[in-house]
C-alpha cells in the first residue's frame, strides 16, 4: 500500500524501497554496461597512449581524458533511458499498487478518460524532451569542440 509521507516518514520510506530498487537497478544496469564499454574502448585510443607516454599520472590520464570522453556515451544513454523510464513507472506503479503518473495513465485508459491519458503521455513526451535537451546542452560542456551556433 502507500503511505504518505506526511503521515508516517519511515512508513513510506518502507513501501517505496521495492519499488524504486526495480526502476534503479533495471536504468543502472544499463547505464553500467554502457559506461563499462566505453570506457574500455576509450583506454585503447592513440591519445590515452599518447598521454602516457607524455608522463602523465594513470589517475590524470583516466579521469581528465578517459572519463570525459566517455562521459557522452553515457549521457546519450540517461537521456534515452528516460523514454524507457516513463513506459518502466508504469509497469511497477501497475505491479507495486503505486499511486503515480503511471498509475493514472493506466487507470485512465481502463476507464476510457482520454482527456487524462492525452494529457498524461504529453506530459510523460515533454519531459523526455526537456532531459534529451539538457543532455544536448551538456555536450558542450564535455567537449569544447561542440558550438551550437
Amino acid at each position: 500500500g502507500y503511505t504518505r509521507p506526511q503521515e508516517d516518514f519511515v512508513g513510506f520510506l518502507k513501501h517505496i524501497a521495492l519499488p524504486m530498487s526495480v526502476v534503479a537497478l533495471n536504468i543502472a544496469a544499463t547505464v553500467l554496461r554502457f559506461q563499462r564499454q566505453d570506457f574500455l574502448e576509450q583506454m585503447q585510443q592513440d591519445y590515452v597512449r599518447t598521454a602516457r607516454a607524455k608522463g602523465l599520472s594513470e589517475r590524470l590520464v583516466l579521469w581528465k581524458h578517459v572519463l570525459r570522453n566517455s562521459l557522452m556515451t553515457t549521457f546519450t544513454v540517461v537521456g534515452l533511458q528516460m523514454a524507457y523510464l516513463s513506459g518502466l513507472i508504469t509497469i511497477v506503479e501497475s505491479v507495486f499498487n503505486y499511486p503515480g503518473i503511471g498509475y493514472l495513465l493506466l487507470n485512465s485508459i481502463r476507464t476510457r478518460d482520454f482527456v487524462v491519458v492525452q494529457g498524461v503521455v504529453l506530459f510523460m513526451v515533454f519531459l523526455v524532451i526537456v532531459v534529451n535537451l539538457m543532455v544536448d546542452m551538456l555536450y558542450t560542456v564535455l567537449d569544447p569542440r561542440i558550438r551550437y551556433r
